[in-house]
């Protein structure tokens, strides 16, 4: 009986395996933390996405109303430029608008009310602790001014187009006019490109015909846009530059010629476009009064620089363009074939696109050829618009 009970107080009194106990007590509950700690962040960052997508197309409905444009019409394109700004499917959006048409009919401005949500997913739902998708909701209103319609925009855009080696990666579009082309994927032994049947569009046919197609557009304009359009390329040095020109076959030729080869240093080609708006003078109406135009850079990238100085130099140059009222539009074409190499250079050159960026609305992501074409489409909506503001 002594034994038992010696032993049994030897027992009570040991904690060398407290610890244990303790840990294997609250580990579920610091996993549960965890999980609706993730989760909460991603619905933050979800319903920021959406409030900006929201006043992004609020702000494109309402100018579209005020061009004419029937509400049914405007109000299909307003869920396809919110889809496209989200990348998500248009079934998995829900819209409600408000037009406010006693403004429009007191012929002063327009005003339009968007109301939009999506889904965000959840990871909690695993643990039986919340639904696996949960509804996100935004609300916003912009105003158009009516005066602003029947005048031409006056618009000043500069291109800054990376066309390194890199760019002649393949994307997932397909070429269907080729037998046979280069792949970039399938390399030989000594990484020499091999030839097969099925073809992709590279990167850089993807940004010289979505960028000319873009030029046609401001063509087809005529009297409702006088523009100003130049452009400069660069690898590991900047390349001979185009000025501003009224021209845009010009401009379209020179987009069509690029060819893609070397590194990538985008500092002196950036400053040049900067350059080029210090010395910009302002447009002539046609009443002959001058009028200050519309002024936006689009930078196209898909790699990091290959100078130390080159990041820092192109980033003091974007803060310039900021202070000269430059709206800077930056688009990072993201690499294909990852490897933990390339991670880290992608990592550094999508931390400078976004620098670059004028906010964070203004920098799109492509990870695919088409995600290219879609940043392009909606850069080409956002810049050629009457005047509007958001109000809410």
């Amino acid at each position: 009986m002594n034994t038992f009970r010696s032993i049994l107080l030897d027992f009570l009194r040991d904690r060398s395996g407290a610890y244990a106990v303790v840990l294997a007590l609250i580990m579920p509950i610091l996993l549960v933390g965890t999980v609706l700690a993730m989760d909460y962040a991603t619905i933050v960052i979800r319903r920021a996405e959406l409030q900006n997508a929201t006043d992004i197309v609020a702000t494109r409905m309402s100018a579209d109303m005020a061009g004419r444009l029937s509400q049914k019409e405007a109000e299909t394109a307003a869920k396809q430029l919110l889809a496209t700004i989200l990348n998500v499917d248009l079934a998995d959006i829900t819209t409600d608008f408000v037009l406010q048409d006693e403004l429009a009919l007191a012929g002063k401005s327009i005003s339009v009310q968007l109301v939009a949500t999506t889904k965000a997913s959840t990871i909690g739902w695993t643990l039986g602790l919340i639904n696996p998708t949960i509804d996100i909701q935004a609300k916003s209103t912009s105003k158009t001014s009516l005066a602003s319609i029947g005048k031409p925009i006056y618009l000043a855009m500069y291109f800054v187009m990376d066309r390194s080696g890199s760019m002649f990666d393949n994307t997932e579009v397909r070429n269907n006019e080729d037998s046979y082309c280069l792949d970039p994927s399938n390399a030989n032994t000594d990484h020499i490109y091999m030839y097969r049947k099925r073809c992709f569009r590279n990167r850089m046919w993807i940004l010289k015909d979505t960028l000319i197609k873009q030029l046609e557009k401001m063509q087809s304009a005529e009297e409702a846009l006088i523009a100003k359009v130049g452009a400069v390329s660069y690898n590991d040095q900047m390349d001979t530059p185009l000025n501003f020109t009224h021209d845009i076959e010009l401009v379209k030729s020179y987009v069509g010629e690029l060819r893609d080869e070397g590194g990538t240093s985008s500092s002196e080609a950036f400053s040049y476009a900067v350059h080029q708006f210090r010395s910009l003078e302002k447009f002539k109406d046609r009443e002959g009064n001058l009028v200050d135009p519309q002024k936006y850079i689009i930078f196209v990238s898909d790699g990091a620089n290959s100078g130390k100085d080159d990041d820092p130099k192109t980033l003091r140059s974007c803060k310039e363009a900021y202070a000269l009222g430059i709206k800077v539009y930056t688009i990072f074409m993201t690499n294909v074939y990852q490897n933990p190499n390339t991670a880290q250079s992608e990592a550094r050159a999508k931390k400078l696109m976004k620098g670059c960026a004028y906010s964070q609305d203004t920098y799109f992501e492509a990870t695919s050829g088409s995600n290219f074409i879609d940043a392009i489409n909606v850069i080409g909506t956002l810049t050629v618009k009457p005047t509007t503001r958001l109000t809410k």
